[in-house]
């Protein structure tokens, strides 16, 4: 994954999807990841804290229809740019950081 700059939905639909072991992608060249679990509803915990998310600027749907119950997020999450915006998981959703 170390020359992906492009996640947008790459879980997107995955209902069959029960869990992802996320640790050995590498984000660090990932500027867009809107929608890369909306749909994923049976996916209920998903750990995020290895996520380089510094050059992420669309983070728009990132959750979208996935009926999380944790996540741990990442250490650093893009503020202040345009379009960057984490869509919120599920209100029952237990936050934990890196």
């Amino acid at each position: 994954t170390s020359r992906v700059t492009n996640m947008t939905g790459m879980f997107d639909g995955a209902s069959n999807l029960t869990s992802l072991d996320l640790s050995s992608f590498d984000t660090s060249r990932v500027t867009n990841m809107a929608g890369m679990f909306s749909g994923a509803s049976n996916l209920t915990s998903l750990d995020l804290s290895s996520f380089d998310t510094s050059n992420v600027t669309d983070m728009s749907d990132m959750f979208s229809g996935a009926r999380l119950n944790s996540i741990t997020l990442p250490e650093y999450l893009p503020s202040s740019r345009t379009s960057s915006q984490l869509t919120t998981p599920p209100t029952n959703t237990t936050y934990t950081g890196k």
